[in-house]
Formats: C-alpha cells, sequence, structure tokens
C-alpha cells in the first residue's frame, strides 16, 4: 500500500513530493509506536518463579541457564541448522540489495522515469502469491530442501548479476522482481522447515537469533563494502560482489545437496520428490524420511 501511494504521489506530483512523503513516512511511524504501547499485554505467559524466597539474581540466572540449554537443543539439529544457515546468509544479502537497489535504479535511469515505487509494490504482490503458491505445492522440502536452496540461490546471482552489467532499467526491474520473488519463496520454505521441529517457545528464540545473525553479517558487509574505511565500491561493482556472494551461498548448498542425495540414492530421490497421499505411501514417506542422512 505505502509503494502504490509513494508511487502514485511522485507520478502526480514529481521530485517536489519526496519531502512531503518523508513527512508521510514519519508520521506513520510515529502512530505505529504509539499504537504499540496502547497494546494489552500478555498475562498468558507465566514465566515467574514459583518459589517466594528466590533472588532476582537467582532468577536471571536460571532464565539464562534456560535459555542456553534451549540455544543449543535448537542448533544441534542439522536440518534445522542448515535452513537457519541459509536464513541468515540469504536475508544479509537481501537486505543489502534492498537498501541499495534505489541507487543502482538512479545509476541506470538517463531518461528520469520514476517507477520505483510501483515496481515494489508489483513485488509485494508476486511475493504474495508465491508464498501461497509453497504452500499448495506437494514437494517434499526435507529431501529436496537443500538442493532448492542451492539452484535457486545461484539463480539469484546470476540475476543480480546481469542486473549489474546490463545497464538497463527495465532489465533491472524485471530481474528485481525474479530476485525478490524466489527469495520470498525460499524464506517460507525455510521459516515453514525451521517452525515445525520447533516448539511454540522456542521458535520465536530461533527466529531472533538468525534474524541477529544477518544484522550483524549485514553490518559487515556494509562496512567492507560500502564504507569509506572500507573498499567503497561504486554502485555496480556493489551489486557484482553481491551477486558473487549469492554464488558462494548457492554452491554450498547445491555441493552439499549433491552429496546428501548421492547417500541417498538418486532412484530413490526421485522417486520421492513429490509427495503421496494416499495413507501406505505417507507411512512409507515417513520412514524413509527417518532414513534421510542428516
Amino acid at each position: 500500500m505505502a509503494s502504490i501511494l509513494g508511487q502514485i504521489l511522485a507520478v502526480v506530483k514529481g521530485k517536489e513530493i519526496y519531502q512531503t512523503l518523508c513527512y508521510i513516512t514519519f508520521g506513520s511511524l510515529c502512530l505505529s509506536l504509539l499504537l504499540s504501547l496502547l497494546l494489552p499485554m500478555n498475562t498468558s505467559c507465566n514465566n515467574a518463579p514459583e518459589e517466594d524466597d528466590v533472588t532476582f539474581w537467582n532468577a536471571q540466572w536460571q532464565h539464562s541457564k534456560q535459555l542456553a540449554i534451549d540455544i543449543y537443543n535448537c542448533y544441534t539439529d542439522q536440518s534445522l541448522m542448515i535452513w537457519s544457515l541459509w536464513w541468515s546468509l540469504a536475508s544479509c544479502g537481501e537486505l543489502q540489495v534492498g537498501n541499495y537497489i534505489q541507487l543502482l535504479w538512479q545509476h541506470f535511469d538517463k531518461h528520469k522515469t520514476i517507477f520505483n515505487g510501483g515496481v515494489e509494490a508489483f513485488v509485494k504482490v508476486i511475493s504474495l502469491a508465491v508464498a501461497f503458491l509453497v504452500g499448495i505445492m506437494p514437494v517434499n522440502w526435507d529431501l529436496m530442501g537443500e538442493l532448492t536452496l542451492g539452484v535457486i540461490s545461484l539463480i539469484e546471482a546470476a540475476a543480480l548479476f546481469i542486473m549489474a552489467v546490463a545497464h538497463n532499467i527495465w532489465v533491472s526491474y524485471g530481474l528485481y522482481i525474479v530476485f525478490r520473488s524466489s527469495f520470498t519463496l525460499l524464506i517460507t520454505v525455510a521459516t515453514y522447515q525451521i517452525a515445525k521441529g520447533l516448539n511454540r517457545e522456542r521458535y520465536g528464540l530461533v527466529i531472533g537469533i538468525n534474524t541477529a545473525i544477518s544484522v550483524g553479517l549485514q553490518a559487515i558487509l556494509t562496512y567492507v563494502i560500502n564504507d569509506s574505511s572500507g573498499l567503497c565500491l561504486s554502485i555496480v561493482p556493489q551489486f557484482v560482489v553481491y551477486a558473487s556472494y549469492f554464488c558462494v551461498i548457492g554452491l554450498i548448498f547445491f555441493i552439499k545437496a549433491i552429496f546428501s542425495l548421492s547417500r541417498f540414492g538418486w532412484r530413490a530421490a526421485f522417486k520421492l520428490i513429490f509427495l503421496k497421499t494416499n495413507q501406505d505411501d505417507a507411512e512409507s514417506q515417513c520412514a524413509i524420511n527417518d532414513s534421510v542422512p542428516r
């Protein structure tokens, strides 16, 4: 909605509307903050110690100890670790691309067209459709997840590289849609794969840690690539680096997938790419999933 409104105002009013858009954005953030402060407190969670004689520091120690145990239990699961690793690495790259795509479009936009907001709005619609599509795809993500992560990450790398070297605003628009849509597909699958192996209390913990890692990696990448103390690359070489970054991610998961599928057996894997619907096949599917190498 914000992208559509911004695009309409930019087309109608031109560049002089940008300061007004900043005011609208600031006002929306202030309103969101006010609404968040007015939300009722959560009274369903009872984490307070039952003993009255437990001191504050003892309680904090117990909570910290339980937190460490939860983190250890979550990240010692190899399947969850693989999906979380992709989540953190890919989210870092996606955030970086999203932060600097406007500068790339400004560099390519020789005729000063202003459809950036429209493209962002269209990306949101396509991403929504992709997210719904993932829910009805009968794919065995336990078996094909690593290969999917590798192949689509390589596609994203190719899209970013062509986007950087094509020097055409319309090509950049189209490939940006491809990049964001494919990322939405994978992040939706990753969210499901992570959530299904966790209880409700640990889900927020894992997603929070993954997000914190991705933001930390993004800060490092920004310092190395963009900051004057680092390489301080111009916008086109920046996107070549981002393409190389996703290429490395894709190769890591692609090679890991080839190794895992080779151990499992290509013929058996091919038969189990799509999930079965009848009860007999479902039971055999569960048995075979337990034998998938981790």
